[in-house]
């Protein structure tokens, strides 16, 4: 029992991710993510570093529930208010309708497929083991959660080009995480009749919409339930954690990969709640990011072996090559946002939306354990997520100036 529940490794797994944004806030010269010192800080401290911490059992859960809420937290971020706004006035009627914001995010997420594909076949060449659809799917990802802080910072969250940019980072998320879970579902239950259960995963989410928002008409007491959040009763709180758990659970039942049913969860809570920021969103944020979520960012560092990178030339290629194609699938469709904006500033979208971290690590890790990727491949995409999000916001302002403010 003590070997499965040992607490020792939790508390330095704890302190680590009470250090790390720490020391983080004190490295001025370059801006480093907290998730991306956790990752660090993981691998220092782990099974190929140290050795002083080793995955448990108690771990092993934490991390697990760490992923779900992750994915819960990503499903929060999606605003559909946003997604079908409009970003403005256009030159003539074409352009107009072309550069609504929805519209320019769903060609540049197309165009990325296509670049992503041809990336990956070149890496195919060095990761034979490794499936070229899969990693079709891992540099398509982007990371909404670092692009929303970096145009909150800049003061450009709330003009039509930040606009656009968050709609290009939602649509980038959500679709890669549909046709994620789809290419789980085929690869484990094949090209069955089974296949349309993943179909109902989205029907319940519909559903559920439908079923709140006539409540809301019939019933406008029910409005009555926010004032309980206030209250040691959370009952707000207490319902978002179970329309994320129902999903999670419905999603397992179906066979289908469990981050899709959190990321839906998230994104009801999101479509049903008051417009972000909310009380509810804050307190949400609060306990993922205070615990359960930095522990799947150090264990995930824990469990990377870095070495793995650098076994053999061949294998060192890997990063560089890896580097290359994140930002190659991404800067070229990127290209779409001249329709609205210069070059100047579609190169900068794109660089901001090569940003990855969370979703590129969480499909590689399941990559990982269906054996669609190898070990050296994994560790050389952690690698480039950390690289990736450190310095994508820091060109993305060098190339906007700092004066940029709309």
């Amino acid at each position: 029992m003590k070997d499965y529940f040992d607490f020792v490794p939790l508390l330095l797994v704890v302190l680590v991710t009470f250090l790390v944004p720490l020391l983080v806030s004190h490295v001025r010269w370059i801006r480093v993510p907290t998730m991306a010192g956790e990752i660090i800080a993981g691998i220092v401290i782990g099974e190929n570093g140290l050795g002083w911490v080793r995955p448990n059992t108690l771990l092993n859960i934490l991390s697990l529930l760490g992923f779900a809420y992750l994915m819960f937290l990503s499903g929060l971020e999606v605003r559909f208010d946003i997604i079908f706004a409009n970003p403005g006035e256009s030159i003539d009627t074409l352009r107009k309708r072309l550069s609504k914001p929805l519209y320019i995010g769903v060609m540049v997420f197309l165009a990325t497929l296509i670049c992503a594909f041809v990336g990956s076949l070149v890496l195919w060449e060095f990761t034979p083991q490794s499936d070229p659809w899969l990693l079709t799917l891992i540099l398509s990802t982007t990371s909404l959660g670092l692009v929303m802080p970096v145009l909150k910072e800049s003061k450009l969250v709330t003009s039509a080009y930040g606009q656009i940019l968050l709609v290009s980072a939602v649509v980038a998320d959500f679709a890669t995480m549909l046709l994620f879970s789809f290419y789980v579902v085929l690869h484990t239950k094949g090209l069955t009749p089974e296949i349309l259960l993943f179909l109902l995963l989205f029907g319940a989410f519909v559903t559920a919409y439908r079923f709140v928002m006539v409540a809301r008409r019939r019933f406008p007491g029910i409005a009555l339930f926010r004032g309980l959040a206030a209250a040691s009763s959370h009952m707000d709180l207490r319902g978002a954690i179970a329309v994320a758990i129902a999903f999670i659970a419905l999603a397992e039942s179906l066979g289908v990969e469990m981050i899709l049913g959190a990321f839906l969860g998230g994104a009801l809570i999101s479509v049903l709640s008051d417009k972000p920021p909310s009380d509810l969103h804050h307190r949400l944020d609060a306990i993922g990011y205070a615990f359960f979520v930095p522990i799947f960012f150090v264990m995930m560092g824990v469990r990377t072996d870095i070495g793995a990178v650098f076994e053999s030339s061949r294998s060192m290629l890997l990063v560089p090559l890896l580097l290359f194609a994140a930002y190659f699938a991404k800067t070229v469709p990127a290209l779409f946002f001249q329709l609205v904006y210069d070059f100047r500033r579609s190169l900068a979208a794109g660089i901001l939306l090569s940003s990855r971290l969370s979703l590129i690590i969480a499909v590689s890790a399941i990559g990982l354990e269906m054996g669609r990727i190898g070990n050296t491949t994994n560790s050389a995409i952690v690698v480039v997520a950390i690289i990736t999000c450190i310095v994508s916001p820091i060109m993305f302002n060098r190339i906007l100036g700092l004066e940029e403010k709309a």
